[in-house]
Protein backbone atom coordinates (compact mmCIF):
# COMPACT_ATOMS: atom_id res chain seq x y z
CA UNK A 1 0.00 0.00 0.00
CA UNK A 2 1.14 3.25 -1.00
CA UNK A 3 1.40 6.09 2.28
CA UNK A 4 1.66 9.79 1.94
CA UNK A 5 2.76 11.52 5.12
CA UNK A 6 1.04 13.47 7.19
CA UNK A 7 2.36 16.46 5.74
CA UNK A 8 -0.67 19.66 5.04
CA UNK A 9 1.89 20.34 1.78
CA UNK A 10 1.85 16.76 0.34
CA UNK A 11 -1.97 16.95 1.20
CA UNK A 12 -2.25 20.05 -0.76
CA UNK A 13 -0.08 18.78 -3.37
CA UNK A 14 -2.23 15.48 -3.33
CA UNK A 15 -5.10 17.62 -3.81
CA UNK A 16 -4.22 19.69 -6.27
CA UNK A 17 -2.91 16.29 -8.41
CA UNK A 18 -6.64 15.13 -8.30
CA UNK A 19 -7.81 18.07 -9.05
CA UNK A 20 -5.60 18.16 -12.47
CA UNK A 21 -7.35 14.50 -12.80
CA UNK A 22 -3.92 12.80 -11.48
CA UNK A 23 -5.00 9.06 -11.40
CA UNK A 24 -2.02 7.83 -9.51
CA UNK A 25 -2.85 11.10 -7.05
CA UNK A 26 -6.55 9.74 -6.16
CA UNK A 27 -4.81 5.79 -5.72
CA UNK A 28 -2.64 7.20 -3.00
CA UNK A 29 -6.10 9.50 -1.49
CA UNK A 30 -7.82 6.51 -1.55
CA UNK A 31 -5.27 3.81 -0.07
CA UNK A 32 -4.10 6.93 2.68
CA UNK A 33 -8.13 7.31 3.58
CA UNK A 34 -10.53 4.61 2.59
CA UNK A 35 -10.37 2.62 5.85
CA UNK A 36 -10.78 5.24 7.81
CA UNK A 37 -13.39 6.98 5.65
CA UNK A 38 -15.14 3.49 5.89
CA UNK A 39 -15.13 3.04 9.40
CA UNK A 40 -16.78 6.60 9.73
CA UNK A 41 -19.33 5.50 7.78
CA UNK A 42 -19.66 2.05 9.38
CA UNK A 43 -20.48 4.24 12.58
CA UNK A 44 -23.07 6.53 11.12
CA UNK A 45 -25.02 3.54 9.38
CA UNK A 46 -24.60 0.54 11.58
CA UNK A 47 -24.75 -1.19 7.94
CA UNK A 48 -21.27 -2.73 6.17
CA UNK A 49 -22.67 -3.07 2.65
CA UNK A 50 -24.55 0.26 2.74
CA UNK A 51 -21.03 2.27 3.74
CA UNK A 52 -19.26 0.57 0.80
CA UNK A 53 -21.73 1.94 -1.47
CA UNK A 54 -21.38 4.83 0.36
CA UNK A 55 -17.24 4.89 0.33
CA UNK A 56 -17.45 4.37 -3.42
CA UNK A 57 -20.30 7.06 -4.40
CA UNK A 58 -17.90 9.38 -1.56
CA UNK A 59 -14.52 9.16 -3.54
CA UNK A 60 -16.58 9.62 -6.95
CA UNK A 61 -17.40 13.43 -4.88
CA UNK A 62 -14.23 13.93 -3.86
CA UNK A 63 -12.76 13.16 -7.24
CA UNK A 64 -15.10 15.24 -8.94
CA UNK A 65 -15.21 18.55 -6.16
CA UNK A 66 -11.88 18.29 -5.27
CA UNK A 67 -11.76 21.90 -6.60
CA UNK A 68 -13.79 22.91 -4.18
CA UNK A 69 -11.65 21.86 -1.28
CA UNK A 70 -10.36 24.95 0.99
CA UNK A 71 -6.79 24.13 2.96
CA UNK A 72 -7.44 27.01 4.62
CA UNK A 73 -10.48 25.89 6.15
CA UNK A 74 -10.30 22.74 7.31
CA UNK A 75 -7.89 19.68 6.70
CA UNK A 76 -8.22 17.41 4.04
CA UNK A 77 -9.61 14.62 6.19
CA UNK A 78 -12.21 16.89 7.90
CA UNK A 79 -13.53 17.77 4.44
CA UNK A 80 -13.37 13.98 2.85
CA UNK A 81 -15.73 12.82 6.67
CA UNK A 82 -18.02 15.75 6.26
CA UNK A 83 -19.03 14.37 2.63
CA UNK A 84 -19.04 11.10 3.72
CA UNK A 85 -21.37 11.75 6.61
CA UNK A 86 -23.62 14.10 4.61
CA UNK A 87 -24.05 11.07 2.24
CA UNK A 88 -24.45 8.51 4.88
CA UNK A 89 -27.11 11.17 6.53
CA UNK A 90 -28.93 11.54 3.23
CA UNK A 91 -29.18 7.66 2.93
CA UNK A 92 -30.48 6.65 6.13
CA UNK A 93 -33.24 9.45 5.73
CA UNK A 94 -33.78 7.73 2.49
CA UNK A 95 -33.50 4.08 3.94
CA UNK A 96 -36.06 5.68 7.11
CA UNK A 97 -38.52 7.22 4.24
CA UNK A 98 -38.77 4.08 2.40
CA UNK A 99 -39.32 1.82 5.64
CA UNK A 100 -41.72 4.44 6.78
CA UNK A 101 -43.79 4.19 3.13
CA UNK A 102 -43.65 -0.01 3.42
CA UNK A 103 -44.98 0.33 6.57
CA UNK A 104 -47.32 3.10 5.83
CA UNK A 105 -48.01 0.85 2.72
CA UNK A 106 -48.64 -2.39 5.22
CA UNK A 107 -50.74 -0.74 7.08
CA UNK A 108 -52.71 0.92 4.63
CA UNK A 109 -53.17 -2.80 2.85
CA UNK A 110 -54.63 -3.97 6.14
CA UNK A 111 -56.97 -1.53 6.93
CA UNK A 112 -58.39 -1.69 3.39
CA UNK A 113 -58.08 -5.58 3.75
CA UNK A 114 -60.34 -5.24 6.98
CA UNK A 115 -62.50 -2.93 5.18
CA UNK A 116 -62.91 -5.47 1.83
CA UNK A 117 -63.61 -8.21 4.17
CA UNK A 118 -66.56 -6.28 6.34
CA UNK A 119 -67.84 -5.14 3.25
CA UNK A 120 -67.64 -8.32 2.09
CA UNK A 121 -69.44 -10.00 4.58
CA UNK A 122 -72.27 -7.54 4.37
CA UNK A 123 -72.52 -8.46 0.72
CA UNK A 124 -72.53 -11.78 1.42
CA UNK A 125 -75.47 -11.11 4.06
CA UNK A 126 -77.78 -8.72 2.20
CA UNK A 127 -78.10 -11.95 -0.47
CA UNK A 128 -77.70 -14.96 1.49
CA UNK A 129 -79.13 -13.55 4.72
CA UNK A 130 -81.55 -11.10 4.46
CA UNK A 131 -82.72 -12.12 1.06
CA UNK A 132 -82.23 -9.35 -0.73
CA UNK A 133 -82.13 -9.62 -4.80
CA UNK A 134 -79.16 -8.19 -6.75
CA UNK A 135 -80.68 -4.68 -7.62
CA UNK A 136 -81.50 -4.49 -4.36
CA UNK A 137 -78.12 -5.53 -3.03
CA UNK A 138 -76.95 -2.48 -5.35
CA UNK A 139 -78.72 0.18 -3.92
CA UNK A 140 -77.88 -0.71 -0.38
CA UNK A 141 -74.03 -0.87 -1.06
CA UNK A 142 -71.94 1.79 -2.83
CA UNK A 143 -71.07 -0.69 -5.06
CA UNK A 144 -72.05 -0.98 -9.45
CA UNK A 145 -73.94 -4.07 -10.47
CA UNK A 146 -70.67 -5.38 -11.94
CA UNK A 147 -68.35 -4.80 -9.14
CA UNK A 148 -70.79 -6.73 -6.54
CA UNK A 149 -71.03 -9.23 -8.93
CA UNK A 150 -67.23 -9.48 -8.71
CA UNK A 151 -67.08 -9.27 -5.35
CA UNK A 152 -69.60 -11.57 -4.24
CA UNK A 153 -67.75 -14.48 -7.23
CA UNK A 154 -64.30 -13.29 -5.46
CA UNK A 155 -65.93 -14.19 -1.57
CA UNK A 156 -67.72 -17.54 -2.73
CA UNK A 157 -64.36 -18.73 -4.22
CA UNK A 158 -63.15 -17.44 -0.71
CA UNK A 159 -65.51 -19.60 1.21
CA UNK A 160 -64.75 -22.78 -1.05
CA UNK A 161 -61.26 -22.26 -0.60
Amino acid sequence: MLAVQQNPNQEQNLILAIVKKDKVAFLLLYDKYAKSVFSVLCGITGDENLSEELLQRAFCLFWSSASDYQPSKQRLFTWMILIAGKLAKESSELRETKIQKTINYVTDSEENYKFTLRNSKSLLSLIFIKGCTLPEAVKQSRYREEDLKCRLQLECRNIRD
